[in-house]
């Protein structure tokens, strides 16, 4: 099942942030996810009333753009990731928007899955994470989302 954060869920959505990504990505603070869940902006992937999942997306005037996804360690290759995806497409698609994302240029899982659903890539980022790490930009444009 898939629903809005709630503020309950927090500390959740800390321990799964703190579990996936290192000291070198852009981790998520208490603060931004408190600020982001009262904004309506990160769902929550539950599995038998486990938080298993989240996404998090900004709304700009013509886009969404995924700005975290991550699937807890004892949860990941169960489909969790598809599903964020086509959530997430249906959401921009009732918003007639594209979607927009940055990933890190050799987590060929994740570039997979998003071309999977029609994302494409944009753009080369040199440099764009804190360990020295390239990363690419990529689009899924609102004529071309699968759903």
């Amino acid at each position: 099942m898939i629903r809005k954060a709630q503020k309950e869920d927090i500390n959740k959505l800390l321990e799964i942030e703190n579990s996936v990504f290192s000291e070198y990505d852009f981790k998520l603070t208490k603060r931004c996810f408190i600020y982001h869940q009262k904004k309506g902006h990160i769902y929550v992937v539950q599995d038998n009333d486990i938080i298993c999942a989240y996404f998090l997306f900004l709304e700009y005037k013509k886009s969404l753009r995924l700005y975290s996804i991550a699937v807890s360690k004892e949860f990941t290759n169960k489909g969790f990731g598809s599903k964020m995806i086509e959530y997430l497409i249906k959401l921009a698609h009732e918003k007639l928007k594209n979607i927009i994302l940055e990933v890190k240029l050799d987590n060929t899982n994740a570039i997979n899955l998003y071309q999977k659903y029609g994302f494409m890539k944009k753009k080369i980022l040199r440099s764009y994470y804190l360990d020295g790490k390239d990363g690419i930009k990529m689009v899924l444009l609102k004529n071309l989302q699968k759903i």
